[in-house]
């Protein structure tokens, strides 16, 4: 996953991610490819609430333009289908995959359309990459 976003140019500056050991080995392998990326250990991120999550995720966004955020369903999956339904242009395919499953090493990839509003409206989910539809066929 980590040379699929290298590839499409969504370099993280920062990563955050929960205490959980998984979240954490995660990070460690795709650091190999997407290096000296600041990255935080945060337990709030653990079994963190929707609320919580896209609260810590917006407050980040406000100091940075590429966010990783490693972290657990269902809140991961929440967050990213709210983010994509508050945007009229939300790429469809993507928001009807997201709807129906977050699976493990998958990736919720929103840009900001620049139009000035709240940034929790702005943000159009782009694309969703999985493991699965990053194999060769």
């Amino acid at each position: 996953m980590s040379d699929a976003l290298a590839a499409r140019g969504w370099v993280p500056e920062r990563v955050l991610m929960s205490t959980a050991r998984r979240t954490r080995e995660t990070w460690k392998a795709m650091s190999e490819t997407l290096e000296n990326v600041e990255h935080e250990v945060l337990e709030e991120l653990y079994l963190a609430t929707q609320e919580t999550l896209l609260d810590l995720t917006l407050k980040a966004l406000d100091e940075v333009e590429c966010l990783l955020v490693i972290g657990h369903n269902p809140s991961i999956q929440d967050v990213a289908v709210q983010l994509a339904e508050a945007h009229t242009k939300s790429d469809f395919d993507s928001l009807r995959m997201v709807e129906t499953k977050m699976p493990t090493c998958a990736v919720a990839l929103f840009e900001a359309d620049g139009a000035g509003g709240p940034l929790e409206q702005s943000l159009q989910l782009k694309d969703f990459p999985t493991a699965k539809s990053l194999r060769p066929k």
